[in-house]
């Protein structure tokens, strides 16, 4: 098959065009981040102050860490017909789930 020099300029302006969208999305990668690069002397929270759960944290290198997982509120009340009977409020339930984490510790 004979390459055509129609094929060959299809063929090198598919490729600038690529090399340009790479160029184009490589720049735009060199953005700043608003997490901090250089170490941290105390634990960083990130998100909307506003909300009572972090998007994120930052802990200093050298911390301790415990990671818990599948931790419930204990029942309250077995014959309790709703969550609310049988688990309390939400502050009831977190401080519920903190005692338990004590346990653990």
């Amino acid at each position: 098959m004979m390459i055509t020099k129609k094929m060959k300029t299809i063929a090198a302006v598919t490729l600038g065009s690529c090399l340009i969208c790479v160029s184009a999305y490589a720049a735009g990668t060199e953005k700043s981040s608003k997490y901090p690069s250089e170490p941290i002397n105390e634990v960083e929270f990130y998100g909307n102050p506003a909300s009572s759960i972090s998007a994120g944290v930052s802990v200093p290198a050298g911390s301790s860490y415990l990671f818990t997982s599948g931790t419930v509120p204990p029942v309250l009340n077995k014959e309790g017909k709703t969550v609310y009977e049988r688990y309390g409020d939400t502050k009831t339930q977190g401080i519920g789930i903190l005692k338990e984490i004590e346990k653990q510790l």
